[in-house]
């Protein structure tokens, strides 16, 4: 299995970038976040990779985070997800935001990818909510053990919507002050002060 390369960028497009590994071309498939935190072309790159076998064809996908090929792996080992959603996924979610949606069974959030319909975000949730138990994953600010109840962090994503914030924009929000939110209301004055302090930072 090859799990990791280092190479130099010699091409990016939408969708994959070719490194050139001691003379040898690999196209590497990335969602567009991991592809346009990439340097330049002509630039020395590493990236921990996962080889998809089909009978078919061969697909290498690439990441730059251990934890976020070990994700992947979790998503594309669920029936009839595969790499293109998964990477789908991992595009619309940070890994915390993810598992903090899981942990929520926030099925919703992910109705908004693309091709996930409301009966596969269900199983989804339930799949993956086993499954990331299963794992030792570091998920940094998300501390589920010490979260208010489910239902303020919803709500007050709900509220900041309809606001006009993104869902991105308000999962992220919510999910660095949710230690300190007893309630919606309180969690959504605590958002919005995160939200105008970068938005000035910005």
């Amino acid at each position: 299995m090859l799990g990791y390369l280092r190479g130099v960028i010699r091409h990016k497009v939408s969708s994959y970038a070719l490194i050139d590994v001691g003379g040898a071309g690999f196209e590497v498939y990335m969602n567009p976040n991991t592809l346009s935190s990439l340097p330049e072309v002509g630039s020395t790159v590493e990236l921990y990779t996962h080889l998809h076998v089909r009978e078919d064809a061969y697909a290498l996908y690439g990441f730059n985070a251990l934890q976020e090929r070990d994700i992947f792996r979790v998503l594309i080992s669920i029936p009839k997800i595969g790499p293109k959603l998964a990477l789908a996924i991992l595009s619309e979610f940070g890994i915390p935001e993810l598992v903090m949606c899981v942990e929520l069974g926030d099925s919703s959030a992910l109705v908004r990818v693309s091709g996930i319909g409301i009966k596969t975000a269900n199983r989804l949730m339930m799949d993956l909510r086993e499954k990331f138990r299963r794992l030792d994953i570091d998920i940094g600010d998300v501390k589920t053990d010490t979260a208010p109840d489910g239902d303020i962090l919803r709500d007050a994503i709900d509220a900041l919507v309809v606001m006009g914030f993104s869902q991105k924009e308000s999962r992220r929000a919510v999910l660095a002050i949710q230690s300190q939110a007893d309630s919606a209301e309180t969690a959504v004055r605590l958002a919005l002060a995160s939200l105008s302090t970068f938005a000035i930072w910005k």
